[in-house]
Order: C-alpha cells, then structure tokens, then sequence
C-alpha cells in the first residue's frame, strides 16, 4: 500500500512541476510578446 501511495505522490509532484513550468513559459512569452509589441 505505501509504495502505491508514493507512487502516486511522485506523480501528482511531477504533474504540479510540469503545470508549473508550462505557466512559467506562458508568462515569459506574454512578457516577451509585450515588450516586442513596444
């Protein structure tokens, strides 16, 4: 039971990492779009 717990954990941890890198570029390409727009 345990290592089906960490599994699981492991794989919410990677799911928040990989939202929160496609967020983070989101942002940065807006930015860039932003500034090239200027």
């Amino acid at each position: 039971m345990p290592t089906m717990f960490t599994k699981l954990d492991g794989l919410a941890n990677n799911t928040c990492s990989i939202a929160l890198a496609i967020v983070t570029i989101y942002l940065a390409a807006q930015i860039i779009i932003y500034l090239t727009g200027l």
